[in-house]
């Protein structure tokens, strides 16, 4: 399959619904993230001008911030496609003999240790996003600010599903050292996830004001 990058909304939702392997739900997850951070790009912009020249200069940081982690973000999604694929390839190998189910197994772990790579950048990317959101609840366009806490939900689905993923595979590792530092990127995760809930509590409170 192309790169996601290169696809329509359409043929990327066609090959999320197909029953293909890739792309799935790491993939899915990066995109939750790019449009967290579009929304927070969005939301900055309109916090600029002549009613907001106290935080015109931030809030066009953030700007440029939030479209450098929404870059980052679709480069996670594709890394996920292309890693996934390889674990798919791995337990597909043969293991008709020792020798096969020995080399099968390394390939596995292989492929899943570097399967785990996009899911710690994604809450890092996610964490970045949501620190970016929390400060524009505070100078960002109220016409907009709904906009913050859709971008915090959408970090915090991309948080879910990062959990589960590496919650899969440490399961399925053997690299103790690479088991406890996907444990601790699960607390990390869940952490930011009570983070993106307090901001999107945040912008219902003042919006209901």
């Amino acid at each position: 399959m192309p790169v996601i990058s290169d696809l329509s909304i359409q043929d990327y939702l066609a090959g999320l619904s197909s029953n293909e392997p890739t792309p799935g739900g790491g993939a899915a997850a990066g995109l939750h993230l790019a449009q967290g951070a579009a929304l927070v790009a969005m939301v900055a912009r309109f916090s600029t001008g002549t009613r907001y020249r106290d935080v015109e200069e931030r809030a066009l940081e953030i700007a440029r911030l939030a479209d450098e982690l929404r870059e980052g973000a679709v480069q996670v999604a594709q890394d996920d496609q292309l890693v996934f694929a390889q674990v798919i390839a791995a337990y597909r190998l043969p293991r008709g003999d020792d020798e096969q189910r020995a080399a099968r197994a390394e390939a596995i772990e292989d492929a899943t240790i570097k399967a785990s790579m996009p899911q710690f950048e994604s809450v890092s990317l996610a964490e970045q996003i949501l620190a970016l959101a929390e400060e524009l609840v505070k100078i960002g366009n109220r016409s907009v600010l709904s906009d913050v806490a859709a971008a915090a939900e959408a970090a915090r689905a991309a948080l879910g599903t990062a959990v589960v993923t590496m919650e899969i595979n440490a399961n399925s590792l053997k690299t103790q050292a690479l088991r406890l530092k996907l444990a601790e990127a699960v607390t990390e995760a869940e952490e930011d996830m009570a983070l993106a809930e307090t901001i999107s509590r945040k912008v219902r409170k003042e919006l209901a004001q």
